[in-house]
């Protein structure tokens, strides 16, 4: 049949190609405005700044020149580091987590050395490094292992500074001005200040809620620490992790909370360090470091014309990216309609809203039944037949692979989280095993559904003209007369079967004449009943699939109401 509407057809291709190239460039777009982001740590030392940002480290003198650049192929960075800290002989410390492992670099060469210590097989994610008091002596905090290791060079194996339960998720730590350390116990909503034992290790001492009355819109997570030359501590306490917001807050180690600093802008400030008389404060989505007097408590912003001109231009690319992903969904929308509406106009106007044809048509039936002395079995289309197996076979495989899928995803989940990945981690992959196992179980459960759902396909139906005549799937045969069969649009039913007559896809299941001829002389004096009545029938005479699925939603129902009580 020629197609009398060759321009439509031709633009709804065009538009399936546009919506496509538009869907592509949306994934593009965020991942390359994901890639350009703003400065994450700040390291100061004496005259040395050096900052990471975008993929890049930049190191910078105290008046914001900036003075080199260096790429990953330089650093060796995988991804951003999670700790930045200048050493006293000048070298940089690069903390990070894909792999775990700690180095010592000499900016210019470039020449690193690891640290030693077993700490590859102890950490896992979040940990902030300290360098010691006594020569190659650092201190380590472990999020997920909830602990403050302690680490010699000449000792290979780590050791444990706190008692178990003393922190839960600790993050950045510091010297304070007596030589004792304040961590930021991030998941005790605290800072806490631990102090050195005469003996070896450290015991708690001092601290300070991030609960208080200066807290804002649930920002009360602290993550990095600095001391000021005025004792005061400078915290960065961070809202929920889902939420690109923080603030930053200062603490009198006796008196507690003492300010809150509204920087410029929407900030999301990530790491602070002190210098000569400032503290540095990096934003995130601003890209941008703002420099605070401690005296004056002035703010401006830290760096001289080149690096702000960087910071600057990679705001510009960035929100470039994120303005071209925002027309790429809306390209995605809009050709999406575009493709529907071709479409639409090259299907021809007498087809466009007609229902799907019914396999019960009575002006095709024939004037009498067949009659015959045997049971005529009624032939079945081939392509049908061919389809409700491989959709069978299709269907299993589906479940088995998410099946395996959902292990694979637990199994991932464990080896990311480590052997010890403290309180809050280990209360989130219980929940991520309960919904997966909840998964599991809806499919599980679908097995028997799929049994039941697709054994009406394998029924046969036959007639001889007065009876009708069913074929089981286990061979077993039953017979009806016309009074008591009913039927709709897809089906024929009677006692506890409903035998399709139609595939989901309204595909007829018997060859053409086979029901017009064999079928529908019996049901002329049958009831036609609705959808509703045809369930109202099953669920009377107990049907299988009607049973199963309600026990089955109203189980998993109940296993979710009891998840839910469980979890609050």
């Amino acid at each position: 049949m020629r197609n009398k509407h060759p321009l439509a057809t031709s633009l709804s291709l065009l538009f399936l190609a546009l919506m496509l190239a538009s869907l592509g460039g949306r994934f593009w777009a965020v991942e390359q405005a994901w890639q350009k982001i703003g400065p994450t740590h700040i390291a100061v030392r004496g005259e040395q700044v050096y900052l990471f940002a975008a993929g890049e480290l930049m190191h910078l003198s105290l008046d914001g020149e900036l003075l080199h650049r260096w790429g990953p192929e330089q650093t060796g960075l995988n991804d951003e580091p999670i700790d930045l800290r200048v050493v006293a002989d000048g070298r940089l410390l690069l903390a990070e987590q894909q792999p775990a492992r700690i180095r010592l670099c000499e900016p210019q060469s470039w020449v690193c050395e690891e640290l030693a210590g077993d700490l590859g097989n102890e950490l896992r994610r979040q940990f902030k490094v300290l360098p010691g008091k006594a020569p190659y002596e650092w201190l380590v905090t472990d999020a997920p292992g909830d602990t403050l290791w302690g680490v010699r060079q000449e000792a290979g194996e780590p050791q444990r500074l706190l008692p178990d339960d003393t922190l839960a998720g600790p993050n950045d730590l510091a010297f304070d001005v007596d030589g004792n350390v304040w961590v930021a116990d991030t998941d005790r909503r605290r800072i806490v200040e631990l102090k050195f034992m005469p003996g070896g290790g450290f015991e708690p001492g001092r601290e300070h809620s991030a609960v208080n009355h200066l807290t804002v819109d649930q920002r009360f997570y602290p993550i990095m620490l600095a001391a000021a030359p005025d004792g005061l501590w400078w915290v960065i306490q961070a809202a929920d992790f889902s939420d690109g917001s923080a603030d930053l807050v200062t603490y009198h180690p006796d008196a507690g909370v003492t300010a809150r600093f509204d920087l410029p802008g929407s900030v999301y400030p990530t790491d602070i360090a002190a210098a000569d008389g400032r503290m540095l404060v990096t934003d995130l989505d601003q890209f941008a470091v703002y420099t605070i007097d401690t005296s004056s408590q002035a703010v401006s912003v830290f760096g001289g014309a080149a690096f702000t001109d960087l910071m600057s231009a990679l705001k510009v690319r960035k929100d470039r990216f994120l303005r071209m992903s925002t027309l790429a969904l809306a390209g995605v929308i809009v050709f999406g309609l575009a493709m529907l509406a071709a479409a639409l106009k090259a299907t021809p106007a007498d087809k466009r809203w007609t229902r799907a044809s019914s396999a019960i048509d009575f002006d095709k039936a024939g004037q009498h039944p067949a009659e015959t002395t045997t049971i005529h079995w009624l032939l079945r289309d081939g392509r049908a037949e061919r389809a409700s197996k491989w959709a069978e076979r299709f269907a299993y495989l589906m479940i088995g692979s998410m099946l395996v899928l959902l292990l694979v995803i637990y199994g991932w989940a464990l080896s990311q989280a480590g052997a010890s990945p403290g309180d809050e981690l280990g209360e989130k992959l219980n929940e991520l095993g309960l919904l997966l196992l909840l998964c599991a179980l809806v499919l599980v459960a679908a097995i028997p559904l799929l049994r039941f759902a697709l054994r009406p396909l394998k029924y046969r139906l036959g007639s001889d003209g007065r009876r009708l005549y069913l074929r089981l799937a286990d061979g077993r045969e039953q017979a009806a007369s016309p009074s008591e069969l009913a039927y709709t649009d897809r089906a024929l039913l009677f006692r506890q079967y409903a035998v399709p007559l139609q595939t989901q896809h309204r595909r007829n299941i018997y060859l053409e004449g086979e029901v017009e001829n064999w079928l529908l002389p019996l049901l002329k004096d049958a009831e036609k009943i609705t959808v509703l009545q045809a369930f109202k029938r099953q669920w009377q005479q107990r049907d299988d699939l009607l049973l199963w699925s309600v026990i089955s939603g109203v189980v998993l129902g109940l296993l979710l109401v009891l998840l839910s009580i469980a979890k609050t």
